[in-house]
């Protein structure tokens, strides 16, 4: 059997893409399969990254596969075509400008026969960023339905993105999987450390602000648990961001007295300017007790191996207009949306509860009695993923046999 794998590009080096990019062939290793990797633009070229051919142009030879598999990330988002289209005006993909009706032919297979999508599967993406109102528009709508109402096997990796293609599905199946990085195996085999007494952290996909309440938070459940704080590089370059987030004249007093300041990036960071590689950085994650961070597939990454992990972004209609919650209305954070997906939300704070002192006490509070009970809740959570690992890969099976 031949399966076209379609992914998303990368446009630098994003260890969270490269988990989910990379996983997809352990998934689809089976000796019986002929797996051709592609990703619609070819532009940066990662050293541990799937190498894949260029989609665009080459509709037919796509096509022709005895199945077409789009794994991961935000294939079918409007949010995303837009992306693209920018990519390829701004020249960094080395060729002409592309349409957004060329994107949108390739990527929702417009010259496939409908009859032909029950051989298509959609595994791991999301719909979260794009605004209701986006996905109201036809005739973006309108292909959304024939692709996700057509296709053979949709696994969307969030509850919310899975709501909403459901009803366009004639079967009964369900629509929720999980995110493709959750599948990730390191390529080299890595000691795994017992409670190593290390607090991991990261905050970089958020604003200036944000990433100093983040490492508030982390500075006071270091406190209150006795775990070292250790800065894990996930990317070498963070995200200079607004100042939106509300904070307190209490809490600045305080960090301006430096309770923060002996766990930031430039005390603990010893990677030097160079990014460390996904496995690299797994192996970190693996010598951590918890990790604390404000990074979507950071998170994703260490419950896969087993560590839990406190995200901290924004809730709901937050309208924070990133890399997080997509443009302004998305209405969701894609990290809320991951935890609920999860059943993880008491590991889920806001910036907003940490915005004033008394919030911040609470929040380290709380985080710092689930440590305690590890063997309680972050157990079922991790029992949970694990479950959902089960079905994802029955499903799939099922999907290829059929």
């Amino acid at each position: 059997m031949r399966i076209n794998l379609i992914l998303a590009s990368l446009d630098d080096y994003n260890p969270g893409m490269i988990a989910v990019n990379n996983a997809a062939a352990s998934l689809l290793s089976d000796a019986d399969i002929e797996l051709q990797t592609f990703e619609f633009l070819s532009g940066y070229s990662a050293p541990d990254a799937t190498e894949a051919k260029e989609y665009f142009g080459r509709i037919s030879h796509v096509h022709s596969a005895d199945r077409i598999v789009f794994w991961g990330d935000w294939l079918h988002m409007h949010f995303y075509h837009a992306e693209l289209m920018r990519a390829a005006g701004s020249g960094r993909c080395g060729r002409e400008p592309v349409s957004l009706s060329d994107i949108q032919r390739h990527l929702f297979l417009e010259d496939m026969p409908k009859s032909r999508l029950r051989d298509v599967a959609i595994l791991g993406t999301t719909l979260a960023l794009d605004s209701p109102l986006t996905r109201a528009e036809l005739p973006y709508r309108a292909k959304l339905r024939t692709l996700y109402g057509n296709a053979g096997l949709v696994l969307l990796r969030d509850t919310f993105s899975a709501g909403i293609v459901q009803g366009w599905r004639s079967t009964t199946d369900r629509c929720t999987g999980l995110d493709g990085a959750f599948f990730y195996r390191p390529r080299v085999e890595l000691e795994t450390s017992p409670n190593s007494g290390r607090l991991g952290f990261f905050f970089g996909r958020s604003s200036r602000l944000q990433r100093i309440l983040g490492q508030s938070l982390v500075a006071s459940i270091g406190r209150a648990s006795g775990l070292e704080p250790q800065w894990i590089p996930w990317y070498s370059k963070t995200r200079e961001g607004a100042e939106s987030t509300h904070v307190s004249t209490a809490i600045l007093i305080d960090l301006a007295r430096g309770v923060a300041k002996k766990w930031s990036p430039s005390s603990q960071q010893a990677s030097g300017r160079g990014q460390i590689l996904l496995d690299g950085l797994i192996d970190r994650i693996r010598r951590c007790s918890w990790v604390v961070t404000d990074t979507y597939h950071l998170a994703v990454v260490a419950w896969a191996q087993a560590v839990p992990c406190t995200l901290v972004g924004s809730g709901f209609g937050s309208g924070a207009g990133d890399v997080n919650a997509g443009p302004d209305g998305a209405g969701i954070d894609k990290r809320a949306a991951l935890y609920l997906t999860l059943d993880s939300a008491p590991l889920y704070c806001t910036f907003e509860d940490l915005s004033s002192r008394k919030g911040l006490k609470l929040a380290a509070e709380r985080q710092v009695a689930h440590m305690r009970a590890k063997e309680s809740f972050p157990a079922s959570v991790l029992e949970g993923i694990e479950d959902r690992r089960g079905a994802f890969r029955r499903d799939l099976a099922t999907w290829l046999q059929s």
